[in-house]
Order: C-alpha cells, then structure tokens, then sequence
C-alpha cells in the first residue's frame, strides 16, 4: 500500500458527520477539524464520539485530553498500547478492563504478569477485542509471548512519543520499541502526540493526521522573564511563596525538568519555614529516588498527593490531574533539558482536566549562538561514530586482554560523548551498534527550542500570543535565596552510606555479605559487595570496610576507590605469584629512582609479565607505581644523588591490614590496563 493511498481519509471511519468541520488532504498530511463543542453531551467532542478507528501513522492532538488513546482502547480491533508512565497504563487499564504488563502500581499490585498469562489472555474468548497496555520495558514480552502473528492480528499504539523521543529516561528503551513498530504493517501501527517532533529515521515513512478543534481555548499565562540560572532558581522559589501565602488552601503544581533545581527549591523553602516537609512531593524518575530523600513520591492517582508537588520530565506527559490548582513551570537555559518549548508548556498545562487556578511561565534567555548541525550531518557523524568502535575493535580483537575490556571502553567513550551531548549510536540486542535517531531528534529539537524561544527574552512570549494565548508580563516577583547543594553527590554518598551500614551490621551478626537476590541494588551498590566479598578473606573486614567508604565518600567519581581496590588485589596475590616477584624485583624496598627509571622498569616489568600494557609517561608511571607501593620523593634532600627520586618504603601504600596473600593474580593485567585508561 502506498502513502498516498493512506493518506486519503476512509470515510466509513467517521461515526457522527455533524462533528467533522472538515477534513482535508494537503501533499503531506491530512487535516482534521472537529467541533470543539458536542452538541449532545456540552463538553469537548472526543474522537470516540466523531471516529471508529484511531488513524495510522503520526496523529498529533491539537490539545491533551481529546481522547484518542480511549478511541484505540474502544475499537473494534486488536490493540497493544505503549504508555510512557505505568500509572497511566495501570489506570487505563483498569478503567477499560484492559491486560497491564508492566510493574507494581497502586491499581496492580504484587502481580508480574507471565508470559504464560499473556498467552491465556489472548487465546480467551471474550473480550472479543484483546487491549493490552504496557510500558516500553514491557513491550518486548507483550511481542514475544504472542509471537510473529502479533504483526498481522494487532494495531500498535505508541502513546505520547515525543516524551519518549525526548526524556533520556526513556530513549533506550524507546530504541527496542521503535524496532518492533517499525515491523508491524504501516497501516497497523500508530504514534500519538500533542507535540509535533520531527523524525529523523528515515525509515519512518508514515502518513500524518493533525486533529483540531474549529475553535482556540486560549490560556491566561503570567510570564517572567530573567538573563541568569541562578536568579532563576531564586524567582522560582518566590513565586512558590507568592502563591502559598496567597492562597494557603491551594495545591500548586511545579513543572522544572531538574532533580537538583526541584530539591534545592524545597529545602530553601523549608529552611525559612514557609512550608513543612511532609507538604511536599518531587515526583521524578525512579533512578533519581536517592537523590531527593525524603520528598520522593510516584503518582498513584488523578490527585496530587501535597500541598507543593515539583514534576520533572518523567511525568510532563501522559497522566491527568482531576482536579483544581496553581500552574507554575520553569524553564531554564543553564542545560538544554531544562528548556521547555511553547507546544510542552501547552502539554503540561493540559495535564489539568479540571480548570487552572492560574498559569505561570519563569524563564531565563540570552543563548550564545555555537554552531547547530543539520540532520544529515549528525547521522553522518553517527555513522562515523559506529566506524570508529568497529575499527578499535578490530585492532583490539588482535590482543585478548585488550578484546576483554573492549565493551568497558566503548562504554566509557560513550558516556563521554553523551557527556558531551554527541552520543548518536545504540546498542541493539545482538550486542551491534547501529544509529540512534531518538538521539539525533532530542539534539534538533533543543537546539531549535533553544536557537528560537530563549536567544531573546520576549521570544518565548511573542511564540505563545501568536499561538492564542493571553500573556501578561510579571515583574513584581520577589526573590529568595536558594543555596545551591549537588543532589548528584547527596544522592551518592546515601548509596555508599546504606550499603556500608548493611556489611557492617551482617558481619556484627555474623551473616554472609550476599545481597545478590536484592534487585533494588544501584550499580555502585553492587559494585561495592562483589569488591568486598572478593578481598574480605584476604584481609581484616572492618579495616576494609573503612577505606573502602573513606575512597567513596564527598567524591564525584571512583577513581580513588578503583585505585584501592588495585593495590588492595595486588597486596592480596600471592608472593609466589609471577607478578609479585618481577615486581619486588624491580622495586626492592629503600631503592631510588628517577620517574624515567620506573616508566621504564614498569615496561620491562610488564613484559616479563606478559601483559599487553604499556605506561607511555612519566607521570602516569609514578602514578601508578603510588598505587602499589608507599614512595617518598626526595626534594630538597641535601644528597644530590637522590634529589628528586622516589624511595621505595613498602608495599602497602592504603595501610591495609592484611591476614594472608593467597588470592589468584588472574586479574591483575586488567587491573594495570584500567588504571592506566584512568
């Protein structure tokens, strides 16, 4: 079937032609406007009320609520739908009788739904139509529970793309769904959106439906505009006072796409007394949990759960509030997250189904202008991206040390590049990396929101008159002090802090350190256990269990805990051991030597070893050789022969208490190789 043929609309699909204005097809969409007041019921048309069947394709929502995930759910087909939050899937779920794959909520709880239960379901009799709501974790066991006939016998509905298509919270696990979607037949597939969001996939090839309603509802916004981040954080907390002083019996919602900005915001509140802890909510990722204490919170219903609740970007979409409050969204130019454009501001104001209080817009502006690819180039710098990991792996399958930390590297090169905002490539399933056009979207779409609503400070507002809306500016906000904490380092040290309490208590009751059927564990956390189990035998626990949060804690990064876990393996291996001996050998203690002399005995030593390691400066070679035994450096050492060199004084440099030195040096050359790539 064609695109054109897909484009003209089927006109046995609409139910009611009173509620249809128009319908027209433009070269490349089709254009459908409904009246906005249904005569029969007084309220919005829904498309359950003017259609059969959602269309095929792209079909973007002139506004939220217009209730085109109640038509698929309704119709007379087949449906699987992919939700981007599990209570709005749970709930729908629930209020249509639908299947919900996904995990725990309110509405479904300690049930993990079995492939088996998948299956029974969909060879039941009745319901006539299976409707299957899940989450994009979920999807890919929704797929393989029914198997290949799933693409002939089902419509996929993929609900609020352009949440997916942005949030990186989401965008891996988008990737896998994108890839299903794209299996099933174009005229059985569907994404829907109220915010348009181009794609670069050039494989998505598919025909496009924009929904109005024959009249505008224009929203009455308050907007404010400033030039810093910093003045910004403080504006928002005013305006957060502003409202709870005058009006102490309203909810207020906060829309801020930063973890850190929503935490620091409410502990500047709370300090200066204006609103209690237990009054307010952060609803954020899951992944961010840690990072906000006490204030975490998952919404579990159509109400808000406080007084002061803070939305990030997990929950801009998707979900709807059944009741009144207080709209304030914050949009900041200090990380292009941060940066809302005028159609999500439109979104987040349609998560109310009741009637806004009021509706304020903060914002800060003056972008520098850098340079912005076009989407052709950036595939081809994907493309180059694939090219390059191919090619190290290529050389390093040429060395089987070098082979086996291939995958930690690359994923370091890409936490860099993503780091960097650059990262355009994905890792499939079968381990191939390939082009990652979710990637390639979220980088055009902040660099235009960027480039066209914040380079000016009245940009954003011209964007939203032009759209209908009323805007008035504020001026009068009064600003509060927000001392400024990193929830990044507070959130890390709470990981550390937990599992060191949880070793300390199972080795005073005498427990095995195994918390391997814990799935709540972070990477670090697991990191940390697996580290302690494999050298507490070799050494005093508690010693251990002391230096190793000592290295962890009030810092960024591991890099001075990976350096003790080295030396604490090394002074662990056996003496007997190859490694220790040429070692010793090499460096005997009370010897000197320049920082030449130990680049060079470290690559003689690595040789006689057989490791494919090479130390290529100085510094790195006295770096290393810190981390493996204790030096001092003579300066100012009144013999000049020793000025400048290092002593050896032992090889204990972290003041470990070792109890024996049994332990396997297998590992060892990928130690040297780690922290050397340091």
């Amino acid at each position: 079937m064609l695109i054109g043929d897909i484009l003209k609309p089927d006109k046995n699909n609409i139910k009611n032609k009173a509620l249809v204005v128009s319908t027209k097809v433009l070269p490349k969409h089709t254009e459908i406007i409904l009246v906005r007041n249904n005569p029969e019921t007084n309220k919005d048309t829904k498309l359950s009320e003017a259609f059969t069947f959602l269309p095929s394709g792209l079909v973007y929502k002139d506004e939220t609520g217009m209730g085109a995930t109640t038509l698929e759910l309704i119709s007379g087909r087949n449906s699987i739908i992919v939700e981007p939050i599990k209570i709005t899937a749970s709930s729908k779920a629930l209020k249509h009788e639908a299947l919900y794959v996904g995990s725990n909520t309110k509405f479904h709880k300690n049930k993990s739904v079995s492939t088996k239960e998948i299956q029974a379901y969909v060879l039941k009799k009745l319901p006539k139509f299976k409707k299957i709501i899940v989450v994009a974790d979920s999807l890919l066991k929704v797929i393989d529970a029914i198997g290949e006939e799933v693409y002939n016998k089902y419509f996929l509905l993929i609900d609020e793309v352009d949440s997916l298509q942005l949030d990186s919270t989401y965008r891996k696990r988008m990737e896998e769904c994108f890839t299903v979607y794209k299996k099933f037949p174009i005229s059985s597939r569907a994404m829907l959106s109220a915010t348009r969001i181009d794609f670069s996939d050039p494989t998505l090839q598919e025909p496009i439906t924009f929904l109005k309603y024959d009249t505008l509802r224009p929203r009455n916004i308050g907007i404010c505009s400033t030039t810093t981040n910093n003045k910004l954080i403080d504006l928002a907390a005013g305006m957060i006072f502003d409202r709870l002083r005058s009006n102490p019996s309203d909810k207020i919602f906060v829309a801020y796409n930063s973890v850190n900005g929503c935490y620091n915001v409410a502990q500047a509140l709370v300090k200066k007394g204006y609103i209690k802890v237990d009054e307010i909510g952060i609803y954020c990722s899951t992944a961010s949990k840690n990072k906000v204490g006490n204030y975490f919170k998952e919404l579990d219903s159509d109400q808000l759960g406080f007084k002061l609740n803070f939305f990030t970007s997990a929950y801009f979409t998707g979900f709807d509030i059944n009741e009144p409050y207080h709209l304030i969204s914050i949009s900041g130019t200090g990380n292009e997250i941060h940066s809302l454009s005028d159609r999500r501001l439109k979104q987040i104001a349609g998560r109310c189904r009741t009637q806004l209080l009021s509706e304020t817009i903060l914002h800060d502006s003056g972008i520098k202008d850098s340079k912005i690819y076009t989407k052709e180039e950036l595939i081809d710098m994907a493309s180059s991206q694939i090219e390059a990991f191919n090619c190290i792996k290529k050389h390093f399958s040429k060395h089987t040390a070098l082979l086996i930390i291939y995958d930690q590297f690359i994923d370091r090169m890409s936490t860099a590049l993503e780091d960097l905002g650059m990262k355009f490539t994905k890792r499939e399933r079968s381990g191939l990396l390939s082009i990652s056009y979710l990637n390639i979207d979220a980088y055009l779409e902040t660099k235009r929101v960027q480039r066209e609503l914040y380079k000016k400070s009245d940009a954003l507002k011209k964007a939203l008159i032009a759209s209908g809306n009323k805007v008035v500016t504020i001026t009068n906000i009064v600003s509060i002090t927000v001392d400024i904490e990193d929830v990044t380092q507070i959130d890390r040290n709470t990981q550390v802090e937990t599992m060191m309490n949880r070793i300390r208590e199972a080795l005073q009751k005498g427990e095995a350190i195994d918390f391997s059927n814990d799935n709540g564990l972070t990477k670090l956390q697991k990191e940390i256990v697996n580290d302690f189990r494999k050298l507490s035998p070799n050494l005093e626990k508690f010693n251990l269990l002391e230096k190793m949060e000592s290295t962890l804690r009030d810092r960024k990064d591991s890099r001075i805990y990976n350096r003790l876990i080295f030396s604490a393996q090394f002074c662990c291996s056996a003496d007997s051991s190859l490694f220790k001996q040429r070692f010793t050998y090499h460096f005997p203690l009370r010897s000197v030597h320049t920082s030449k002399e130990i680049m060079n005995k470290l690559n003689q030593y690595f040789v006689e070893c057989n490791l494919p390691t090479k130390v290529d400066s100085e510094i790195k070679a006295v770096r290393l050789l810190n981390n493996l035994c204790s030096c001092t450096k003579n300066n100012n050492n009144k013999n000049n022969s020793t000025e400048g060199k290092h002593t050896i004084k032992d090889y204990n440099p972290y003041k470990l208490e070792v109890l024996k030195t049994s332990m396997s040096a297998e590992e060892i050359g990928d130690l040297f190789e780690s922290m050397l790539l340091e």
